[in-house]
């Protein structure tokens, strides 16, 4: 995603990431490693995934200055 006027940061400190199954009742969270200065890595497993049932994302992070995110897309990727 991208905000127009906006710029990505150089450094980001620190990621997390949860994902769930069950539409957000419940959260898992999920290893992350680094992949660069502002990027980063991370797994759902496979086996985690129902048929017929989707794959909702949560994320939280903090750039070098401060500024922090905290985004949850419920229901982003569907499972077949």
């Amino acid at each position: 995603m991208h905000v127009s006027g906006a710029s990505a940061p150089d450094q980001v400190d620190a990621m997390q990431l949860w994902w769930s199954v069950d539409g957000g009742e419940s959260w898992i969270e999920s290893s992350t490693r680094r992949t660069g200065s502002a990027a980063f890595s991370s797994t759902v497993p496979g086996t985690a995934l129902r048929s017929r049932k989707s794959l909702s994302l949560r994320i939280a992070a903090t750039d070098a200055a401060g500024n922090q995110v905290d985004q949850t897309v419920l229901r982003i990727i569907p499972v077949r």
